[in-house]
């Protein structure tokens, strides 16, 4: 008989850490030599990094370009009608040029505006950080970063310094609930692009543009062609600063076998090369794969100072750190030490206080016993200062009210009454993992597919499964487990055609821009076009003199079948172009 052993351990989590304790912990168990897995459902996470590239909740990823204000998320889980909406706003004189500047979440009876400088604003009215209203809270994580949490599975963290960008988590109380730009959090990222209709877009652009929030702007755009081809001198500051991502002899590398960089080296090329604010952008992408290989338990310390442009000094006497947090680092945490506290807040860069010093209410670290006192979360008194409180006399002492009678933080002007929300009984907005299997059903029968193009179950997570039935970290290591012969060397590098043949470059631009040319125009309203023409020009690149035209076909006869597919017949060959003999 063999046996059978149970172990612990996620497919998206290094085998050295450990899953978040409120998110039910997956089974594994290895029998005959093979693991027989149990899948589970997680919190999702969307994203607007750099300008305008978006993650959905189920970790579809697409580029656009909107002078206007859309729905991020809609969910009948939010409580008071509650939405999330994000503006952008043109940054420079081409359509591609815009950029994020500022996130909204509202209910019928609020609206918090996040902007790009850091400012908050509640019903109009600016506030300081931390802040608190009903059963959200606010405060600054460090410098860089300001997060919201919630007690009903929503937590929102916006990086405001460099480039403006948004990570939205939800719980998985969400899952199948949401609508808008970030998707609707169904486990399956073929049909993220569901428009405001109900009607699932093939293009990006029509399903950005069903999701205004006001009428009166313009319409978006897709991306266009690379813009590091319109400045030799941006593509050369773009690849000598982005290509750190991919080498393995760079801090970088340290996190290759758990993240591939492949895809966050592409974005900061474009980001790079695409606005007048190069460094920052830059600086923005690059830690943007730090900040995604933290949360897989890899800090890449020291990486700014390996980049001089993205040195950052910190003001007064604080101190720099690749895992800044607020807990125990500020005046307020001596008296309410949960607040600026969360076990799910990622780990984040930036500037904070030194241990055993606390930042005060004009943003300077000092000494316990320097710490003003907080009643409310408002400055009611300086260090060893003496005040009247409710009949009472109170001494601020290392940041803490010492008061004869009752404790002022339960007490309120009648008829007001004085209530808790963190003493709310558990399990009202509750999170729980529920355990969910899928599989590719095909005529009654259920199938697996597996091998390099992936398992055809709608799930672009665990698209990378090896040989051996794991999840791979990197698209190398998923390639090498599928080799037929294993003598075969493995690869150990991605090799770009387009600069290895830069001679290349310029003509397959030129060529494969039949796929957005007017001939294609009524199947681009159906299909998210974009990728067929990076693979064109990319391909295209690859064919250096033999066979010249051949890798430029098969690209375009690969768009056409798609466009076939889905019920456009475009009539493409011409004696000119890829004649049929």
């Amino acid at each position: 008989m063999s046996e059978h052993h149970e172990v612990l351990f996620s497919r998206q989590t290094p085998l050295n850490l450990a899953l978040p304790k409120d998110v039910e912990q997956p089974i594994h168990t290895c029998v005959g030599a093979q693991w027989d897995c149990s899948d589970i459902q997680c919190p999702g996470t969307c994203s607007i990094e750099g300008g305008s590239f978006m993650t959905t909740f189920d970790e579809r990823t697409y580029r656009f370009h909107g002078d206007c204000e859309y729905l991020l998320v809609g969910s009948s889980k939010m409580p008071r009608h509650g939405t999330i909406e994000a503006i952008f706003e043109q940054c420079g004189t081409t359509y591609t040029k815009t950029r994020l500047v500022s996130v909204i979440y509202a209910t019928y009876e609020m609206k918090i505006v996040f902007s790009m400088d850091g400012k908050i604003e509640v019903n109009n009215q600016r506030k300081n950080l931390p802040f608190r209203t009903g059963n959200i809270k606010i405060y600054r994580c460090s410098s860089n970063y300001i997060q919201m949490n919630t007690n009903f599975g929503l937590d929102i963290l916006f990086k405001v310094t460099e480039v403006f960008q948004v990570y939205i988590t939800v719980g998985v109380m969400f899952y199948g609930s949401t609508s808008g730009l970030c998707g609707n959090f169904n486990g399956d990222s073929t049909d993220d692009f569901k428009s405001s209709m109900e009607i699932t877009e093939g293009s990006p652009v029509y399903f950005v543009n069903s999701w205004r929030v006001t009428a009166h702007c313009g319409v978006a755009h897709d991306e266009d062609s690379d813009p590091c081809s319109l400045s030799q001198v941006n593509e050369m500051f773009a690849e000598v600063h982005c290509s750190a991502l991919l080498k393995e002899s760079s801090i970088f590398g340290q996190c290759h076998n758990y993240l591939d960089p492949i895809e966050f080296y592409k974005n900061c090329r474009f980001e790079t090369c695409n606005y007048e604010q190069t460094n920052d952008f830059m600086c923005a992408s690059l830690a943007s794969y730090v900040s995604a290989c933290a949360k897989r338990g890899v800090l890449l310390i020291g990486w700014r100072n390996s980049i001089e442009q993205c040195r950052i000094s910190c003001p007064h006497n604080q101190t720099f750190s690749y895992d800044s947090r607020a807990c125990n680092r500020t005046c307020l945490s001596l008296s309410d030490p949960n607040f600026e506290c969360s076990a799910g807040d990622a780990p984040v860069d930036g500037c904070n206080c030194p241990e055993h010093t606390y930042l005060d209410d004009t943003g300077k670290c000092v000494s316990a016993a320097e710490c003003p006192c907080f009643l409310a979360h408002v400055v009611i008194a300086h260090a060893n200062e003496k005040i009247n409180l409710y009949g009472g006399i109170c001494v601020c002492e290392n940041g803490n009210l010492k008061c004869t009678g009752q404790d002022p933080q339960e007490q309120c002007y009648p008829p007001k009454v004085y209530f808790n929300c963190e003493n709310a009984q558990d399990g009202e907005y509750g999170a729980a993992c529920a355990q969910t299997c899928q599989m590719l059903a095909a005529e009654g029968q259920c199938i697996s597919v597996c091998g390099l193009c992936g398992n055809a179950n709608g799930n672009i997570k665990d698209e990378l499964i090896t040989q051996s039935q794991h999840s791979a970290f990197t698209l190398m290591s998923f390639v090498n487990s599928w080799k037929e012969d294993p003598m075969c060397d493995d690869v150990t590098e991605v090799v770009y055609p387009c600069a290895k043949n830069p001679y290349r470059k310029s003509w397959a631009e030129k060529r494969c821009k039949i796929i957005h040319s007017a001939l294609f125009q009524p199947c681009r309203n159906l299909l998210q076009w974009l990728p067929y023409y990076n693979n064109c020009i990319r391909d295209s690149c690859g064919c250096e003199l033999v066979g010249d035209c051949d890798c430029l076909c098969d690209a375009v006869a690969a768009f056409a079948k798609a466009c076939l597919d889905a019920g456009v017949c475009i009539d493409w060959r011409t004696p000119d172009f890829c004649r049929k003999f």
